[in-house]
Order: structure tokens, then sequence, then C-alpha cells
């Protein structure tokens, strides 16, 4: 009688662990326990356009930062003196550029080198603000319903590519379908990283070999006007 007891118990938790087994294996071919598998596809094109918003955003950001010496939002501007008759930025159509080295209007060296770190933030900033005018409009006129939490982006410039990762949960309904997205990644080619690094390489060597001013004065004794 003990043993056909044991006998039973056995079985249940044989069928326990069958069951467990298959609703693990459920979610894994559903795309994953959070819900996040393979979106629908008519409702495909709300997240492609929210994808849209994102890399818009991204290459506004990197055009400014291209523009502005690696900066998206540039440091204030320093006017200079009359014994030191610098600024802080150059203006250059309309677009200021700070200088990376500079002689302040009472006659010190600044030095405002955006990292590499820096860039890549101010880039995350611009990308997080610009989302918010992402419009669904359109797709709530085709019975779409999209809802979106305030993003948390993440970027990583590389040489000729600007990765970038934004943690914001959205969730698109139509009809008896919906689905949801937390991660929204995209990559966008660009050349700012490689420019910036080859921007910083000279200006490590012309600190330290001056090669420019060295330049200057070969022009000057070539083309200079002799006096007599």
């Amino acid at each position: 009688m003990i043993s056909y007891k044991k006998g039973q118990v056995s079985i249940w938790v044989i069928l326990a662990i069958i069951l467990v087994f298959g609703i693990v294996l459920y979610f894994v071919f559903k795309g994953g326990i959070d819900g996040e598998g393979q979106i629908p596809k008519e409702l495909t094109p709300v997240f492609d356009y929210y994808l849209s918003c994102i890399e818009e955003e991204t290459r506004a950001a990197i055009e400014l930062a291209g523009s502005q010496g690696g900066y998206v939002d540039v440091p204030d501007y320093v006017p200079g003196s009359e014994y030191a008759p610098f600024s802080s930025h150059l203006n250059f159509l309309g677009f200021p550029v700070p200088y990376w080295y500079y002689v302040s209007g009472n006659g010190l060296i600044k030095e405002q080198v955006p990292s590499k770190s820096e860039m890549e933030s101010q880039i995350a900033d611009y990308v997080e603000e610009g989302l918010a005018f992402c419009d669904f409009e359109s797709f709530y006129l085709q019975g779409f319903e999209a809802e979106v939490e305030d993003p948390i982006v993440k970027v990583v410039v590389k040489n000729n590519v600007v990765e970038v990762e934004v943690s914001a949960e959205m969730v698109v309904s139509k009809d008896d379908e919906s689905t949801k997205r937390s991660t929204h990644k995209i990559d966008v080619n660009s050349k700012l990283g490689k420019f910036y690094e080859l921007a910083l390489e000279i200006y490590e060597e012309e600190k330290n070999e001056a090669f420019l001013e060295d330049y200057a004065v070969d022009v000057l004794y070539m083309y200079a006007p002799e006096c007599d």
C-alpha cells in the first residue's frame, strides 16, 4: 500500500515537471517570457516608424556635433579683451564652433576638448528630447493605439557607426492584435568617431610639435614681400 502511494506521488511529480517544461517551451517559441516575441506584421509599421524617429534625431545630433567641434550643446561663449583679442568660439556660417585651445581675455590658456563620453552623452540627451515629438497621429487615424514610456538613450560612437539603444516600453495594438517592445536599437552609419579620433591626434601633435606654426613661418619666408 505504501509503495502504491509512492508510485502515485512519483507520477504526479513527473507530470508536474513535464507541464512546467511545456510552459517554458511555449514562452521560448513565443519569443520570451516578457512577451516580447515577434511583432505581428500588422503592427510592424508603428515600430518601424519609432525606429525612424530615433534615426532622424540621431542624424541631427551627429550633424550638430560634426559642425560644432564635437559638441551638440556648445559651452558658454567667453569673449576676449583688448589685451587678448580672442574668444572661446569661432562663428562659422552661423554655427558657434568652440575652440579646443584658446587664450582667455585675461591671458590664460584654456582648453575645451570634448571627451568621447561627453559627446555620446550629449547625442543621447538630444535624442531623448527629440523623441517626445515623434508623432503617431497618422497611425491613430488608422485605428492603431500606441503608448510609449519616456525613453532612456544610450549611445556608443565608433569609427564608422553610431550605435543607439533606446529603453522605453512601447505597447502597440489594433483590433485583436497587441504586442510590446522595451528596447529599440539602431546603427547609424557615420564617420563621426573616425574624424574625432583624427582631430584629436592632430590636436595633440600640434600641442607637442607646433607643426602648424612651423608651416606658417615657411609660407611667410616663401611668399612674404621682401623689405628694402
